[in-house]
């Protein structure tokens, strides 16, 4: 079972995501900015987000699913995880547009990176869809090589 630890930056909160969340969660998904990227860009519904959490809460200690908040009692600014991809495991981050280009993705990453490597995770990979800039920069601040769809990020 996953651990269910909330992780803490200088600026965000991140809890995991459980049940309460989907309908937040659903909401943020469903931005077409924010699903251009994410969910091969299909709408998603309360099912696949519902099933997305579960699975993150099912993982082993170090990958799962977390929301990201400015502060606890804040409203849902995004959320960022490392899940199962078959053998890898993949980091998969998503931030509200009014949060792009605060350093937002790359604090609540690097927490979620540090996470998966104090339980024994040595490699993620982060996948990178054509035109998405913002998210290769991402990998490349976080240490990634590679590219420029297919990075690696080692501990």
């Amino acid at each position: 079972m996953a651990d269910s630890v909330p992780l803490y930056t200088p600026r965000l909160v991140l809890t995991p995501a459980t049940d309460a969340d989907v309908p937040d969660l659903v909401g943020h998904y469903r931005d077409p900015d924010v699903r251009r990227f994410l969910w091969d860009g299909v709408e998603v519904d309360d099912a696949a987000v519902a099933e997305a959490v579960r699975a993150a809460g099912e993982a082993r200690p170090g990958i799962g699913l977390w929301v990201i908040r400015e502060r606890e009692d804040g409203p849902l600014e995004g959320s960022c995880g490392t899940r199962t991809n078959g053998e890898e495991v993949e980091l998969v981050v998503s931030l509200a547009r009014q949060r792009w280009g605060r350093g937002w993705a790359t604090e609540a990453a690097r927490a979620v990176l540090d996470h998966a490597t104090a339980h024994g995770v040595r490699q993620v990979m982060g996948y990178v869809d054509e035109g998405n800039d913002a998210s290769a920069r991402l990998l490349r601040r976080l240490g990634g090589t590679g590219g420029p769809h297919r990075w690696t990020l080692t501990s």
